[in-house]
């Protein structure tokens, strides 16, 4: 019986992921982070809003995380939700974020936090602290700009 001809497209594309999965690290900073949740408050001119949000730091970048946000009425019940991300640049206590609204829309800007009130050298750390006092900063959009203040509900894995 003669040899099975070998698509050659197959060929390189086994190679690849064979080439891949042998340099993945394997390195315990891969290792996925605990997800972090809470409740969060934020000004908008005179106005109040209040939410839950989830957290997690990348793998790979302490300094970013990704997560979802719910939105209360004044009766408790959610009426708007999404997801986030949010990068800390490297020696301020300061970045970058964006979230998306359930059904469409975007918003994104800055973000700042009181270094004085702060430990710890990452926004990872920053999360953390959530767990041990409420922590404050401020945020900026093209829409307007406000303070915010977050606190943990707990933790999970």
């Amino acid at each position: 019986m003669p040899p099975r001809a070998v698509n050659p497209h197959y060929s390189a594309v086994m190679g690849l992921l064979l080439l891949l999965a042998a340099s993945a690290p394997v390195a315990a900073s891969d290792e996925p982070r605990a997800v972090i949740q809470g409740s969060w408050i934020a000004t908008f001119g005179q106005r109040q809003f209040r939410g839950e949000w989830s957290a997690q730091a990348l793998a790979n970048n302490a300094n970013a995380a990704v997560g979802s946000w719910t939105l209360f009425d004044d009766d408790g019940r959610i009426i708007r939700q999404g997801t986030w991300s949010a990068e800390k640049v490297a020696n301020k206590w300061e970045g970058t974020w964006s979230a998306r609204v359930e059904g469409g829309g975007s918003l994104s800007g800055t973000w700042g936090a009181d270094p004085k009130t702060l430990a710890g050298k990452t926004f990872e750390d920053m999360l953390r602290q959530t767990g041990e006092k409420q922590i404050a900063g401020w945020w900026r959009s093209r829409a307007g700009q406000g303070n915010w203040w977050l606190s943990a509900l707990g933790w999970t894995k």
